[in-house]
């Protein structure tokens, strides 16, 4: 749960779009996303100390395990709270299906070496 909040952040914090409900189909948010996650990819590899300073994610030192908490934390603590009292069943079921897909890529065939290490 951590690695995910500390990337949704980190997003959240650099691209404004995430910073309240997105109102479109789930087709478009994924695309959306994976946009979000490609130009964050790309300026990491290209302009990494401008695009995420040192101390903007959340480290952990590694031999006391205590995670030290990144910068974008003070940046997204006053996102709005966002309630699903406009959302209809319809878009709760198609958001279980994905994480599931997810859950399953992750957990099978996109699974990397070290992920049971650091989660568990």
């Amino acid at each position: 749960r951590r690695i995910v909040e500390n990337a949704f952040g980190i997003l959240a914090s650099r691209f404004q779009i995430f910073q309240r409900p997105i109102m479109t189909s789930v087709e478009v948010t994924e695309k959306i996303v994976r946009t979000a996650c490609a130009l964050h990819n790309y300026l990491r590899l290209t302009n990494a100390n401008a695009y995420l300073p040192q101390g903007t994610m959340d480290t952990e030192d590694l031999d006391t395990g205590v995670i030290i908490p990144g910068s974008w934390r003070q940046e997204v603590n006053n996102l709005p709270s966002v309630g699903n009292d406009n959302l209809g069943n319809r878009s709760t079921r198609q958001a279980r299906e994905l994480r599931d897909r997810y859950a399953d890529y992750f957990a099978g065939s996109g699974a990397v070496s070290w992920q049971n290490r650091m989660v568990f």
